[in-house]
């Protein structure tokens, strides 16, 4: 089911995530967009105040990942 956030009761109860892969060369642009869905005004504004630590959360599981693959490419 659906429930509240144990850390913050206005985050929004449901997200949505699109994940994009994009073939440039020999490499892959990937493009994340994630937004509240159906959410009250208090959730999309909690949402929004908490991007930068979104982008931090992305950004660090993103390079973690990246790590990961270029030890694949060694092995």
């Amino acid at each position: 089911g659906v429930t509240v956030h144990p850390g913050n009761p206005t985050w929004p109860r449901e997200t949505l995530s699109t994940t994009t892969f994009e073939a440039q060369g020999n490499k892959t642009r990937l493009t994340l967009r994630w937004l509240p869905h159906k959410s009250t005004e208090i959730e999309r504004k909690t949402f929004v105040e908490g991007k930068a630590s979104m982008e931090q959360g992305w950004g660090g599981t993103l390079e973690l990942l990246e790590a990961y693959l270029k030890t694949l490419k060694r092995g």
